[in-house]
């Protein structure tokens, strides 16, 4: 099922904070992230959108999952994610955007191509639009530029597609024990269904939501028949909307 986090000082220790981009506007897509739940967004709890970028169509690659179950690297996301937005409304811009780094970044010069560790990540900007729920809202959106998920202007130009989830739980699992409640895309009831993630193609303009993926992410109005126990992390709705320059 799903976690939540008080991130700031966990999540925060991993990285340095650096804002270099706020997006570059008119030369590149902007995608457009929405996530709702079944009842409100609790500020003790933790929201991710995790994203593999991919300069192929099609990527054969493996996308973000979920974390389930301890030991783990880090305790949210496992696959291969390369980037993800948390919110925590503890921060000064209770969105920010992170890039998990290479194991060959302390190299020179580093190789692009080298695996990326899931221990470490760094603060690369935050997004140029974004709601801020407040008591009682249950949806979280935002709105980036490719330029913000690229290491470089060229290979933000060759992004082709985002392999996307959704994470929400109590906790993220640092430790073994029980109580721990998270959802993800994808049915959280079956262990076969639990690593679904969506490949969004960012080559033309299009809202692609639940319906656009014959439903991945179940939904239910009783808490009882829902992959997630919890209403406060049970994904009822989502969508990413891609715009072209």
């Amino acid at each position: 099922m799903r976690t939540a986090i008080c991130l700031t000082a966990a999540l925060l220790m991993a990285g340095c904070a650096k804002f270099p981009s706020t997006g570059a506007g008119s030369q590149f897509q902007h995608v457009i992230f929405r996530m709702r739940v079944a009842r409100e967004i609790r500020p003790d709890y933790v929201y991710i959108f995790a994203i593999r970028v991919s300069d192929q169509v099609n990527p054969d690659t493996n996308g973000p999952v979920p974390v389930i179950s301890y030991p783990n690297a880090n305790g949210f996301v496992a696959g291969q994610p390369t980037h993800y937005v948390i919110f925590d409304p503890t921060l000064s811009r209770p969105y920010v955007i992170r890039r998990f780094v290479r194991t060959s970044e302390e190299t020179n010069p580093p190789d692009p191509t080298s695996p990326i560790d899931l221990t470490k990540w760094t603060d690369v900007g935050v997004p140029i639009n974004e709601t801020d729920p407040q008591a009682g809202d249950n949806t979280l959106s935002f709105e980036i530029t490719l330029d913000q998920l690229g290491d470089s202007f060229l290979a933000a130009k060759d992004m082709r597609s985002m392999q996307v989830n959704l994470l929400t739980m109590n906790r993220i699992s640092t430790s073994s024990g029980a109580g721990r409640v998270i959802d993800s895309l994808g049915d959280n009831r079956s262990v076969n269904e639990v690593n679904d993630f969506v490949t969004i193609p960012l080559t033309t303009s299009r809202v692609f939501d639940n319906q656009s993926f014959n439903f991945v992410e179940p939904t239910s109005d009783s808490p009882a028949d829902t992959d997630c126990p919890d209403p406060d992390l049970d994904i009822v709705d989502w969508s990413v909307e891609v715009r072209l320059p």
